[in-house]
């Protein structure tokens, strides 16, 4: 699922997935300027098996802090409160989904420096979904 939603991210935002957007756990050396997506557990439905959902962390980095709040906002600004959005499978064989809502927990956050002096913002996000 986190192949899918990085990948309607960077066709909506137009964005490059593996250059200023990344699926995964840490931020590439480069480009300063970037956006990382972390999966960040998640609860399933108790009713129905092919659903639940799913907590998404996006950090947001870059040399100045007006460019990482920048770019938090604009996610922020697609994503929060967004519904019925489809999500297609990128490998052949693998599931499509269906996110019902997305929901911010908070709204984005200046969190602080990472070891190189770079400004970071973190925005964490429910999604509830379910399979295709």
């Amino acid at each position: 699922m986190l192949k899918e939603f990085v990948q309607y991210l960077a066709t909506a935002l137009s964005k490059t997935i593996g250059d200023d957007l990344v699926a995964g756990a840490t931020f590439p050396k480069s480009p300063k300027r970037c956006t990382v997506v972390m999966e960040r557990g998640g609860e399933p439905n108790f009713y129905l098996a092919d659903a639940g959902t799913v907590n998404i962390q996006i950090l947001n980095r870059a040399e100045y802090y007006f460019d990482a709040r920048e770019d938090a906002f604009l996610y922020f600004a697609l994503l929060h409160a967004s519904a019925g959005i489809k999500l297609s499978a990128v490998l052949p064989g693998t599931q499509d989904y269906y996110c019902n809502v997305i929901e911010a927990s908070v709204r984005p956050q200046f969190i602080g420096y990472d070891e190189n002096g770079l400004d970071q913002f973190s925005t964490n996000y429910v999604i509830r979904i379910r399979e295709v």
